[in-house]
């Protein structure tokens, strides 16, 4: 064996030694020989694979099961910790796992593994696929999140071996998703550690200058921090209170964070040092409380009681800021011992794997985890759930009253009617207005702390477009958006079968009868759809055209036989058109399946131009806005609710009828007869400009933005080459809102 190989083989035999220790420390009879078999298993599978480091594979998992080990965790997460990227790395399946270490051990290693096996249409997507894996996985198990914080800990830990823009891109992540989760969970120290990595890999000039500087700080405060230290402890001893006081210095993203939103420079934070006071019980937090407003003044507004109305996450504390010695500001946090093990280690502080207890996932302090689960059941759109789980990991909090006196929790800015979705979504579903500590408000109301909220409702009330304006929790905007698609769904399958029965009606066949034979289920799938339902909607949107269905259906010997389409027939047509909107008999667009006119719109974001690659969406009342294919807000869109279109050919009124407005902007050097030139440029092309703004700046340059008509891609593009070669101009772009 090489001399370094050896070493780095004593090296882990050394560290496995120091992970066994920890585990000892807490587990009181721990299976040695099985952990010691899942490390050498995985060093196995692992076997000739590195870290970006150089480093063998192997010991980023045990490094993650000194995580776990931090956390106190029983030895299924141990397992998992040492086996997690078995599955997902090597050739190892869920069944060897499980029939080497147990099921249990095997549910947390699948919860773990990332779906690799699919293909996705972007990074974005895959990492919301993912995400999503994961919430599910810890609806069941919430040991999964435990273990998967603990190996994006260590990655984080480790971000200096990865190229800049991955480290980056991890680093977001863990801002966007796992620390926020670890702050729901109630870890501090580890929201903490994961919030500097990320910052120290997003900003590493903003991290290492507020290093030094807090360094610095607490050098020239040190005195100070003395002072508070044994001005509060002398403040509790003298009633009597036995009392720990601690002065800790805040992580680094809190100072960050605090600095960005208060617009303030570093110089400016007070509050660098946090200081607790640790003591006995409940009763003993109020005295200290109270001792400490007797000998320093308090600042008004900056009192907050987490002990009588506790975070979801099972924190508990007294926050007050104090003017201290020499007028300075000190921030004091009092609790209990109990407690504060609590906010330390969260969650994790409730496994008791000595007395054999598990953690009740169906407490208060989950409900935010059971609205994760229930909402990736009910969000397609990928963005669009990524989007919710952000939303509701980082919303600041209000605590509001039901009648009855029970707390609920709501996001910072909620409303009325985010209260009355958290009750049942039919409660939200017909509120009309409400009460408010006994006041009538509408549901735009904005709820404070304390407040007693009551919901008013009416059965003929229904949810409203609008609503998803009100609402802030991504429950009530699910609920909302869910209640909107379903009925245009089913109007959409209405309209449907209105058309289908009444075109069929010409055949002598019936709409009913196709359905009970399952020839209409046969023209889905024919379509390329699943069921009927699909099939359906699609017609009722029109990106199915009826006459492609009954074709599927209606044998050719009985369609040469077809009767003309009756008044009616054509009157359901309309209405089908009304529903999507009002007939435009200058569209120069053809909807695909839709042989009716409907009204035809271009989307103001990207205002597309004839002979553009171009996408339809049907909208309520707007009819079909037709937005390039590459605007960035349609991929926000729906996709059921799009439709394929053409540019259709107009003849000689094709000039007329096609002349679209598109904004160009053209950057330049601010020089005499530059914007003469351009202007010629453009009426060569046969290009109208009908408006332009110039700005020049200091550095010699001048910004022109020209709103301009044009009748085709094709001009469009030979004006702006036309531009581009134009002594002194630097850049031609198009411009999207």
């Amino acid at each position: 064996m090489p001399l370094a190989e050896s070493a780095t083989n004593d090296t882990l035999e050394t560290r496995f030694g120091e992970v066994l220790g920890r585990i000892r420390g807490y587990l009181p009879s721990p299976d040695e020989p099985l952990f010691r078999r899942a490390f050498e298993f995985a060093a196995e599978k692992h076997a000739g694979q590195t870290r970006k480091s150089g480093e063998p594979y192997i010991g980023h998992p045990l490094e993650v099961a000194a995580i776990v080990a931090d956390l106190h965790l029983d030895m299924p997460s141990l397992l998992a910790a040492l086996l997690h990227d078995t599955v997902e790395d090597t050739d190892t399946t869920i069944e060897e796992i499980a029939g080497q270490f147990g099921a249990e051990t095997s549910v947390l290693v699948d919860g773990l593994t990332k779906i690799s096996k699919l293909k996705f249409k972007s990074r974005e997507e895959a990492q919301a696929e993912n995400i999503r894996k994961l919430i599910v996985a810890m609806g069941r198990d919430i040991r999964v999140i435990l273990v998967k914080l603990s190996d994006r800990l260590h990655n984080i830990r480790t971000l200096d071996a990865m190229a800049p823009a991955k480290a980056r891109r991890i680093a977001q992540e863990t801002l966007d998703i796992y620390s926020p989760l670890a702050n729901r969970l109630g870890i501090n120290w580890l929201k903490n550690e994961l919030e500097d990595y990320a910052f120290r890999a997003m900003n590493p000039e903003a991290y290492d200058m507020l290093r030094e500087r807090v360094a610095q700080s607490r050098r020239d405060r040190e005195g100070y921090i003395a002072d508070v230290n044994v001005g509060l402890a002398r403040i509790v001893k003298e009633r009597g209170i036995s009392a720990e006081v601690q002065g800790r210095p805040k992580h680094f993203y809190s100072i960050f964070k605090k600095m960005q939103k208060s617009g303030v420079e570093f110089d400016q934070v007070n509050d660098l040092t946090a200081f607790r006071i640790i003591v006995s019980d409940k009763a003993a937090c109020y005295e200290a409380l109270g001792l400490v407003h007797d000998i320093w003044k308090p600042v008004p507004g900056r009192f907050k009681d987490y002990i009588a109305v506790p975070k979801p996450n099972g924190y508990q504390s007294l926050h007050t800021t104090c003017l201290g010695p020499k007028a300075q500001r000190v921030e004091i946090q009092i609790r209990t011992a109990e407690m504060h093990r609590i906010a330390e280690h969260g969650v994790a502080a409730h496994w008791a794997y000595k007395e054999g207890r598990r953690i009740d996932p169906s407490g208060n302090q989950f409900a935010w985890l059971r609205e994760l689960v229930q909402s990736q059941a009910e969000i397609d759109d990928s963005q669009q759930f990524l989007d919710s789980v952000r939303m509701d990991l980082f919303a600041d909090e209000v605590f509001v009253f039901t009648p009855t006196g029970d707390i609920l929790s709501l996001p910072k800015g909620a409303t009325p009617l985010d209260f009355a979705y958290t009750i049942h979504s039919e409660v939200g579903h017909h509120a009309v207005h409400a009460k408010v500590n006994g006041r009538g408000v509408s549901l735009r109301h904005e709820l404070e702390n304390g407040d007693t909220v009551e919901i008013l409702t009416r059965t003929d009330q229904r949810p409203r477009e609008e609503w998803l304006d009100i609402v802030k929790s991504s429950r009530a905007r699910n609920k909302i958006r869910q209640y909107i698609r379903r009925e245009e769904r089913d109007r959409a399958k209405d309209m449907a079968r209105a058309v289908l029965s009444a075109d069929l009606r010409r055949y002598g066949i019936k709409l009913d009868s196709v359905v009970k034979s399952g020839d209409l289920q046969a023209a889905a799938e024919l379509l390329k759809l699943q069921n009927v339902d699909q099939l359906l909607i699609a017609v009722g949107y029109g990106k199915v055209a009826k006459e492609s269905v009954v074709s599927k259906i209606v044998p050719p010997e009985v369609a040469a036989r077809a009767t003309k389409p009756t008044g009616a027939v054509r009157r359901i047509g309309e209405r089908i058109a009304q529903m999507i909107g009002r007939p435009n008999r200058e569209a120069a667009v053809k909807l695909a399946g839709m042989d009716g006119e409907v009204l035809v719109t271009y989307a103001r974001c990207c205002n597309p131009v004839y002979g553009e690659e171009i996408v339809g969406y049907v909208t309520r009342g707007r009819g079909v806005v037709v937005h390039l294919a590459s605007c960035a807000r349609i991929e926000s869109l729906e996709d059921e609710r799009r439709i394929d279109v053409e540019w259709e050919a107009l003849g000689g009124h094709h000039d007329d009828a096609s002349r679209r407005r598109v904004t160009i902007r053209v950057v330049c050097r601010d020089e005499p007869g530059k914007l003469s030139e351009m202007s010629s440029a453009f009426t060569s092309r046969g290009v109208n400009i009908s408006e332009a703004h110039c700005r020049t700046t200091d550095d010699g340059m001048s910004t022109n933005v020209f709103e301009v008509m044009v009748t085709n891609a094709g001009q469009l593009s030979e004006a702006m080459k036309t531009v581009g070669k134009i002594d002194g101009v630097i850049r031609v772009d198009r411009v999207q809102a």
